[in-house]
């Protein structure tokens, strides 16, 4: 039981000394590749959706977010 003390006081002070937070020098996002294709349901089959009406879309893509 003392070893588990003195184990959690030592992992404790190690944590209190972490580094400062990380800095984000730069985000964002893109996309490569794909065809633009006509969809006439955007919305799951429904197409007289006013949410994603009918149109063009992106397929066969790829979207990548970084930091």
């Amino acid at each position: 039981m003392r070893r588990l003390v003195i184990a959690a006081l030592a992992l404790a002070s190690t944590m209190a000394e972490a580094d400062a937070p990380l800095n984000i020098a730069r985000q964002g996002s893109l996309e490569a590749g794909g065809e633009m294709v006509f969809c006439a349901t955007n919305d799951g089959g429904d197409p007289n959706s006013a949410r994603w009406p009918k149109g063009r879309v992106v397929i066969n893509h790829v979207y990548a977010s970084y930091q």
